[in-house]
């Protein structure tokens, strides 16, 4: 057993990207959190035969968990744990021919809404390579009109954003089709259904993220990625990148997007860009931001975005964002360069096999040492699992490579607790020039199980996870809580660096089914509630005002709630009841 020193706790939560903001009202809106199709959905046929010669409904409601069972239909899961409707040609409890099925809605009734549309999220990949996906829309649910052939797309859920002004002021239907083509193949999912009504002019901030989104994170040499967490000695200019929709049913014109940047609560940047155009109906643009300006000092970075338009938004309510990184140094936060967000939303492994994961680093080269990873398992992790930390270069060949180390019930014990275990490379590695790197850690299997956390959803290719071989790589869409280390570890009960901390309000509090928590950001803030083990149980960001909280789906016992918003941390302690 290797011996090595324990990080501090994480100083904050802190996001690189809000999840994508849902329309203020639906006149319709599904999106298949409980069991089986709700009422009025209808799939048809409305069975099937099944391999076993039983009957099966073709469209089910179920996880990214349920949707792979067999390996061949590989939903994203997103959010964690989240369900959505299924037409699974691959795995139980079809696993059947599906040439043609189709998941009907309700009737929508559109009367006085003048214009209207569609968004939703559809996965299809069309694997193997014949399969077809469509998106219709009926006004007597016999003649049904196509208004999209779904794309096929590898590895990730698409937004579908459609036009429903041809059925505005009557009943419409929604139709989504899925063929196999006739032979054997992998599904289709549809979840977060929402039709709405479209004023003349509505705009939204659909994502803000760190970095430049419009270059791709294979491409080497370009410093892009959504950094939660970057070592002073590694800042840059702050670039950052917003995702701009137009939901109404005019050209969005006079858009003008601002952007203040603070550093520890002073501004260091503020800044305002008008487009040199409009932006069509129902169409997103990414709009990037080059601040010119570079962190000179450790803290806290708070960037918070304002959208106006000329004529005036009818609804401002998702018209402003925050984004949050953390500059690190030595004796903060330990110099870490980190993608995720430090919380285990959900957690890797490979099924009991030997496998790497880890995140891709643009490190500016000038004499930066890389001396270890921070990393955080949990989940079914065993006492006796060894683990191997590796650097390697954007190929995969290995820089630097630490000792072989066992994994013992303190270390379990320190991760539920929110810290951090540090594996130190044998020696310091030096990075002499600009390169992406690797930051991985190696399961070897046969002496216990192991997961490693992973939180903070990032780009297709900012994460990995390589099997055993050493050749089969897939991309994980949550960051790995794998973090470079750029200094000596400094041990403590905490970084040097937080955010000032305050009391926080939960009405009622003991409860048993609803509880309540004061959000006094007027920018909105990231809360999360923690049980006793370090387990997160509830994430997400709301806006200003009361965020209510389902605990129906908490154990009875002792939580810590956390609330993370420009002004500071706040926390409280919550007893859920039987």
């Amino acid at each position: 057993m290797v011996q090595r020193p324990h990080l501090p706790y994480a100083a904050a939560l802190c996001l690189w990207a809000t999840v994508a903001h849902a329309q203020t009202s639906c006149l319709l809106s599904e999106d298949f959190q409980a069991p089986g199709l709700p009422a009025g959905w209808s799939s048809v046929p409305g069975l099937v035969t099944d391999d076993n010669g039983g009957n099966t409904a073709p469209w089910v409601v179920g996880t990214a968990a349920a949707a792979d069972a067999n390996g061949y239909f590989p939903l994203p899961d997103d959010p964690v744990g989240n369900l959505a409707a299924l037409a699974n040609d691959d795995a139980p409890p079809c696993d059947c021919s599906m040439d043609d099925v189709s998941l009907i809605s309700p009737v929508i009734d559109l009367t006085g809404t003048a214009h209207a549309g569609l968004h939703c999220r559809v996965y299809h990949d069309g694997r193997p390579f014949n399969t077809h996906a469509w998106v219709e829309a009926s006004a007597d649910g016999v003649s049904w009109t196509l208004l999209q052939e779904v794309p096929a797309v590898l590895g990730d859920w698409q937004e579908v954003l459609l036009n429903l002004d041809g059925y505005a002021g009557g009943p419409v239907q929604l139709r989504f089709r899925y063929s196999d083509g006739g032979t054997w193949a992998s599904g289709m999912a549809v979840d977060d259904i929402c039709v709405f009504a479209r004023p003349a002019n509505d705009v939204e901030i659909v994502q803000a993220t760190i970095g430049d989104a419009t270059i791709s994170p294979f491409l080497p040499g370009e410093r892009s990625l959504p950094y939660s967490h970057m070592p002073l000695e590694q800042a840059s200019e702050l670039v950052a990148t917003a995702r701009i929709r137009n939901l109404g049913h005019t050209a969005a014109a006079g858009l003008t997007l601002t952007l203040e940047v603070d550093l520890n609560g002073t501004t260091v940047y503020s800044g305002s860009t008008a487009a040199g155009g409009a932006l069509a109906p129902l169409a997103d643009t990414l709009w990037v931001v080059h601040t010119g300006w570079t962190a000179d000092a450790t803290g806290n970075v708070t960037l918070a975005w304002t959208l106006t338009t000329d004529p005036a938004d009818e609804d401002t309510g998702n018209n402003s964002d925050t984004t949050r990184l953390v500059i690190t140094g030595p004796g903060v936060v330990n110099n870490q360069m980190a993608l995720d967000n430090g919380i285990p939303e959900t957690f890797i492994d490979n099924d009991g096999a030997g496998f790497s994961t880890g995140c891709r680093f643009e490190l500016r080269g000038g004499g930066t040492l890389v001396h270890g990873l921070a990393v955080k398992v949990g989940g079914g992790s065993q006492p006796g699992a060894r683990m191997t930390a590796l650097l390697t270069d954007g190929e995969l060949n290995v820089l630097a490579a630490a000792t072989t180390d066992t994994l013992t019930q303190a270390d379990l014990d320190l991760c539920y607790a929110g810290g951090w275990m540090y594996l130190p490379f044998n020696q310091p590695v030096a990075i002499p020039q600009d390169r992406d790197v690797m930051g991985l850690v190696r399961y070897d299997a046969g002496f216990g199980d192991l997961q490693f956390g992973a939180g903070g959803k990032v780009p297709l290719g900012s994460a990995l996870r390589v099997g055993s071989d050493g050749f089969s790589v897939s991309y994980p869409q949550r960051a790995p809580l794998v973090r470079l280390v750029l200094q000596d570890p400094v041990t403590g009960t905490g970084p040097s660096v937080v955010l000032p901390r305050a009391a926080l309000a939960i009405v009622p509090n003991p409860a048993h089914s609803w509880t309540h928590v004061e959000i006094p950001e007027p920018n909105g803030a990231d809360l999360r509630v923690v049980d006793a083990a370090g387990r997160t149980w509830t994430a997400g960001r709301h806006p200003q005002g009361w965020a209510a909280l389902n605990l129906d789906h908490l154990p009875p016992g002792l939580y810590v709630v956390e609330l993370v918003g420009r002004s500071g941390i706040r926390t409280g302690k919550l007893l859920v009841t039987p």
